[in-house]
């Protein structure tokens, strides 16, 4: 299939989408809220405050980011490369002033959580070992830490089976 192919084929699917969430809305939303309510309960819950929470969805989401999706080979972005992906630091090539670093900015602009707290909940994070900070990566989550092993072991696991009931209810409707 060729590039202009391609992009016909993902507008005409991105219509058909648009046109189901149109004439399905009351049937997807309602799923869909459940779904980001279910799973930041299991957040708050694991992690024991939801600021904490929010903070470390960032972080992960940034860790994910530089480890996984810019390191994997496209043809192998399977689940278990990604967890493998997950479990490194892939952080030779950033330098201290790279824009990849996470900054406590960057944290405060993704979060709409005020700066000072944001800098004194994730230095809190820091004394806990769930996170580590440094000049040359920035502020990335700390994979040897029990926080890890608890999003890895709990967390995902939870997410992924709530999102695969998520997406079922949805391509039913497709």
């Amino acid at each position: 299939m060729s590039g202009i192919d391609k992009q016909v084929a993902i507008r005409s699917s991105e219509e058909h989408v648009r046109k189901i969430l149109s004439e399905k809305f009351a049937e997807i939303w309602p799923d869909v809220l459940l779904f980001f309510i279910i799973r930041t309960q299991k957040l708050n819950a694991t992690l024991g405050n939801p600021l904490d929470a929010i903070i470390i969805q960032v972080i992960c989401w940034h860790h994910f980011l530089l480890n996984i999706r810019e390191t994997v080979d496209t043809d192998d972005s399977s689940f278990d490369t990604a967890l493998k992906l997950w479990s490194q630091y892939n952080h030779a090539d950033d330098a201290a002033g790279s824009s990849k670093r996470l900054t406590f900015v960057a944290i405060e602009r993704l979060t709409a959580i005020p700066f000072e707290t944001v800098r004194r909940r994730v230095r809190g994070l820091e004394k806990r070992g769930w996170v580590i900070i440094s000049d040359e990566i920035g502020i990335d989550l700390n994979i040897e830490s029990p926080i890890n092993q608890l999003i890895v072991g709990e967390v995902h696991p939870f997410e992924k089976q709530e999102f695969v009931k998520l997406l079922s209810k949805i391509c039913k409707l497709l």
